[in-house]
């Protein structure tokens, strides 16, 4: 019975050291790249981002000519210690036109979403990359 209870006990350990593939490893002041439902850890900072959705995409498609270029917004959860907290930035579709939040000391910069829309297809939540980039205040 004992070596049931060792067995056991290993086997959870390996589960339990198995790589999360929703979990990406990022760095402060480096850009790092979320789908739908993906966290990214900076382990050394303690800081948990999600990202929740794509809320918003009014980007004008790339090929239809538009008055209003448009801009997609996306949700991010956040969480350092007990603190959580929500941003919600918003993109344009120009280029070098980024958002940014902050959250406890930190500016989360919104650099670009993926892929850019075209009239002929709808984009599925899953089909979305969204950058990211994390600096101390």
């Amino acid at each position: 019975m004992d070596r049931t209870i060792v067995a056991l006990f290993i086997g959870l350990l390996l589960l339990g050291c198995t790589a999360n593939p929703q979990l990406v490893q990022a760095q402060l002041g480096k850009n790092f790249t979320l789908k739908v439902n993906q966290t990214a850890s900076i382990a050394s900072e303690g800081l948990i981002i999600k990202l929740d959705g794509v809320t918003q995409d009014s980007r004008c498609p790339s090929d239809v000519v538009c008055v209003w270029a448009g801009e997609v917004q996306v949700k991010l959860l956040l969480s350092k210690g007990e603190k959580s907290g929500l941003l919600q930035p918003v993109l344009g579709a120009s280029a070098g036109n980024e958002s940014e939040g902050e959250f406890e000391g930190y500016k989360i910069k919104l650099v670009s979403v993926e892929p850019y829309p075209v009239s002929t297809k709808q984009i599925a939540q899953s089909d979305y990359n969204v950058t990211l980039t994390v600096e101390k205040e």
